[in-house]
């Protein structure tokens, strides 16, 4: 006990209480006791609650960061695939340059061939009038 306490008399020990008193001081201890066991399930339960508001969260936080991931790969793969069909376009293009150039390239080598057959005839109708020129002028 605090000395030089003023809150009145000590109090009296419930088991020297009889009658009404005693039963009511052994009500008022019942309720005290069911009313410090309902703040303890109350402060469990507001623990629990906690817990559980804490991980909502962080279940919200990773979803959230999953979600922006899976925009992001979204938006990379979207870009990938615009670049492959550039590459596609580019690559057809270059196709067809090729085939043109390989077109020009036949081309070139008939004309080379023709050109070639007609110096090979000229050579040879050159040789033959030089013949001629030659057995004429002996004669």
């Amino acid at each position: 006990s605090l000395a030089g306490s003023s809150r009145g008399p000590p109090p009296t020990p419930a088991s020297t209480l009889s009658g009404p008193a005693a039963a009511l001081v052994e009500q008022l201890q019942s309720r005290l006791t069911a009313s410090s066991r309902g703040h303890e399930v109350a402060q469990r339960t507001l623990e629990e609650q906690a817990a559980l508001h804490f991980e909502a969260e962080e279940a919200a936080w990773r979803q959230e960061t999953a979600l922006r991931e899976r925009h992001l790969l979204d938006e990379l793969i979207a870009q990938r695939e615009e670049s492959l069909q550039e590459l596609g376009v580019a690559m057809q293009r270059r196709a067809e340059e090729l085939e043109d150039v390989g077109a020009q390239r036949d081309s070139a080598e008939a004309a080379l061939q023709a050109a070639s057959f007609a110096h090979e005839q000229a050579a040879q109708s050159a040789g033959a009038r030089l013949e001629a020129a030659e057995a004429s002028a002996a004669a």
